[in-house]
């Protein structure tokens, strides 16, 4: 799809076509908004390191100094994907971060993800559906809450278990980056997507070739990306979409 010639093109076309029906799934505000991706691993592990380097950044521009860690604002029940990132880098001592806990009801509390949040907090990743026990959290009010507290700061839900069956409005949750996985709602499997609002500071995690505008290196599979945009056309049409 980033090639020149006519077949080149016709794998473009199918490929940006997935682009805005994904991106109309989630209510994006334009399809560049969609990055696709491999997995929902993949989107989390990009969600968190290329989070946390640019708020590495933030840090010492605001003064904080090189000695500055990054903080992340996470919960107890999240998927491996994000707290095994976490605690890998945090061995490395690159970031730390604190978990909150969650109700009887499996809830994550927003005012205990607010109070976690300190003035090196760049990220908050709080899931949307636990992948268990089915529980949506408030993710509207904890990105209202801790952007109170710490403007600026990155918002990230893995709404991996959501899509195609809850209404994700990443609008109306009010979240910069978020975790879309394809065969969770009827896509092939190996292939997903990140959501990254325009304007949201996120270093790129893989390098390459300049595919999907310079965000992800490495050629797009045309035919599972077509999937995931059939998919989406579906389950907007069934009304899991806004």
């Amino acid at each position: 799809p980033s090639s020149g010639h006519a077949l080149g093109r016709e794998c473009r076309t199918a490929v940006e076509g997935a682009r805005a029906a994904v991106g109309r799934l989630v209510n994006a505000r334009s399809p560049e908004e969609v990055v696709f991706v491999s997995c929902g691993t993949e989107a989390d592990n990009w969600a968190v390191l290329g989070a946390v380097r640019a708020g590495r950044r933030r840090l010492r521009v605001s003064g904080r100094g090189d000695s500055a860690v990054p903080h992340v604002v996470t919960s107890t029940v999240e998927h491996p994907a994000v707290t095994e990132c976490l605690r890998a880098w945090a061995e490395e001592g690159l970031l730390a971060f604190t978990e909150v806990g969650v109700s009887a009801e499996g809830l994550v509390d927003p005012a205990a993800v607010e109070a976690a949040v300190t003035p090196d907090t760049v990220l908050c990743t709080v899931m949307h559906s636990n992948n268990e026990v089915g529980a949506v959290n408030p993710i509207r009010e904890i990105a209202s809450r801790v952007r109170a507290k710490q403007p600026g700061i990155t918002v990230h839900t893995d709404a991996a278990q959501s899509i195609g069956k809850v209404c994700v409005d990443v609008q109306e949750l009010g979240v910069d980056l978020a975790t879309v996985v394809g065969h969770k709602f009827g896509a092939p499997k190996g292939v997903a997507a990140l959501y990254v609002r325009e304007g949201v500071e996120l270093d790129n995690f893989l390098y390459g070739g300049g595919q999907e505008r310079g965000r992800r290196g490495g050629t797009e599979n045309v035919l599972l990306v077509a999937g995931i945009g059939a998919a989406a056309e579906v389950g907007f049409a069934e009304g899991a979409g806004t």
